[in-house]
């Protein structure tokens, strides 16, 4: 083949194709067409590029108005106030008769901002989270207007004053900068590298993939930007880092009667990536404040990956740690604990109800004997205000001795705070 017929394409391509020649750029970057379709190999490739191609483009065109690629983005809704135009002279063009426009402005710019992209279905999907992110400028074509994104500042033909962007990541400016200001001095152990990550991972959860098995790819540029300019040395398993494992096991799901377990495999349980639904670490907004010690080894952390490695599809992952963990004699939910509680079950040794839990989807509660594995001690850590475990909660799987799975997430209340201080840390598996 040696052309494509301009009209046979979807009418978001030919747009964009009139676009970069209106700004007489060479080359353009369409997914579907630079991409072999049905190809597995090529996608695989081309995927493990997608930060790089964000990243190194002169400009990114987001059809942000559009629906489907058969909707096209160049038309513009009709301007409900009239347009007044009077005789003037431009600043350094006195000599040159102009014509001075206004137009009446309804709506604060911000607010224009968060109904024509925030809130449109081109920002719900989980690919264009990290073209947002890693784009060096993106020229959104919304309904009625273009906005402007930069890593700098963003603005729009409104000609507001330029302004932060509210997708910032100072990080990937330059590394140098980026080193500033990572670790809180007041805190000992606190990072806040991997925060930052959290936080990414924390809105990226939000989001709808058309596949369920490119939870990880959709992220995999983002990851590599974020390791090239933070963790050099660090391994990247399944959607965590290595060298803040713990701390990045104790996700949650925020609503687990809307999360799910997809199907397809797509990461291990112990990762977020298991779970479709909105998600949070509960440590990371009190870690600041708190001192932890955590109180599991890890021996081993490895994953099976695809072609684009770490960064990629997996096909399994496992984990091998040392610490402490115990069947619990049942977990129950309180009649009067209402659906807002945060964490709703009540984890009961002995008859006494040592802590409180959250299970990471509702179809797994109850299904099976429940263990608690501690990995964190967190708190002031004085004799007024003792450290407070929390961990995970695990099934075993297929009844193996030391083989088990998470199904949520816990925490010990502070009069049980040393349920574990006399049990002797084992071997287990997580998978």
């Amino acid at each position: 083949m040696s052309a494509i017929p301009l009209d046979s394409l979807p009418q978001n391509f030919r747009e964009a194709i009139v676009t970069v020649r209106v700004l007489s750029l060479r080359y353009l970057w369409i997914d579907a067409l630079c991409i072999v379709q049905d190809s597995r190999e090529d996608w695989e490739m081309e995927a493990a590029r997608m930060g790089e191609y964000y990243g190194s483009a002169f400009l990114t065109l987001a059809a942000t108005s559009a629906k489907a690629s058969i909707d096209g983005f160049l038309a513009r809704s009709p301007w409900p106030w009239p347009i007044v135009s009077m005789p003037g002279d431009v600043e350094n063009f006195s000599n040159v008769q102009q014509k001075v426009c206004f137009r009446y402005q309804p709506d604060p710019p911000k607010y224009l901002r968060i109904e024509a992209i925030d809130k449109s279905t081109w920002n719900t999907r989980g690919w264009t989270y990290q073209e947002r992110l890693l784009s060096t400028r993106i020229l959104h074509f919304a309904s009625g207007r273009l906005f402007w994104e930069c890593r700098n500042s963003e603005g729009s033909e409104e000609n507001e004053p330029a302004r932060v962007p509210t997708y910032h990541t100072p990080w990937m400016v330059t590394k140098t900068d980026a080193d500033q200001s990572l670790v809180y001095p007041d805190v000992a152990g606190f990072d806040n590298r991997y925060e930052r990550w959290y936080r990414l991972v924390s809105t990226y959860s939000q989001r709808e993939l058309s596949y369920e098995s490119d939870i990880l790819p959709a992220l995999g540029g983002l990851a590599q930007a974020f390791q090239k300019v933070y963790t050099d040395q660090d391994k990247y398993v399944a959607g965590l880092w290595q060298a803040d494992l713990f701390r990045g096991l104790l996700w949650m799901t925020r609503d687990s009667s809307l999360a799910v377990r997809p199907l397809e495999y797509r990461a291990p349980s112990w990762s977020w990536a298991s779970v479709k639904g909105e998600l949070d670490w509960p440590s990371r907004t009190i870690a600041r404040h708190c001192h932890y010690n955590y109180t599991v080894k890890l021996v081993e952390a490895q994953s099976d990956a695809g072609p684009r490695g770490a960064f990629g599809a997996i096909t399994s992952a496992t984990m091998k740690l040392v610490g402490k963990y115990q069947r619990l004699d049942k977990v129950v939910r309180p009649p009067e604990w209402g659906a807002l509680v945060r964490f709703p079950f009540d984890l009961v040794s002995a008859e006494d109800v040592i802590g409180n839990g959250a299970f990471d989807i509702d179809t797994e509660i109850q299904a099976h004997a429940v263990w608690m594995l501690q990995i964190e001690l967190q708190g002031p850590g004085d004799s007024f205000f003792p450290y407070h475990p929390s961990g995970l909660l695990l099934k075993k799987v297929n009844d193996k001795a030391s083989l088990f799975s998470r199904v949520g997430y816990c925490s010990l209340n502070e009069d049980y705070s040393g349920f574990f201080d006399n049990m002797e840390p084992k071997e287990l598996w997580l998978e």
